[in-house]
């Protein structure tokens, strides 16, 4: 399991739990653990944002935003997320 895989899990079962506060996933909480996942990509989204504005908007901080470690892990965590 990758470190991006790995922090993905983390971030949709700390949602999972705040709306289903039982250890397992039942056929019928589904739609709970759906929703965890909709929700921990609102979470990463937020951090997007505020990556965004502490790079700035014009063509050159996008590319250097891009560039950054934070960037990457965080393209990496949203992808996991969306494999779950």
């Amino acid at each position: 399991m990758t470190q991006a895989e790995k922090k993905a899990k983390e971030l949709v079962y700390r949602f999972y739990h705040r709306f289903y506060p039982y250890n397992s996933i039942q056929p019928e909480t589904v739609h709970i653990f759906e929703k965890a996942k909709e929700c921990a990509l609102i979470c990463v989204d937020e951090k997007f944002k505020s990556i965004n504005d502490a790079f700035g908007h014009t063509e050159m901080s996008i590319k250097l935003m891009k560039l950054s470690e934070a960037y990457k892990e965080l393209t990496e965590v949203k992808k996991a997320i969306k494999k779950l």
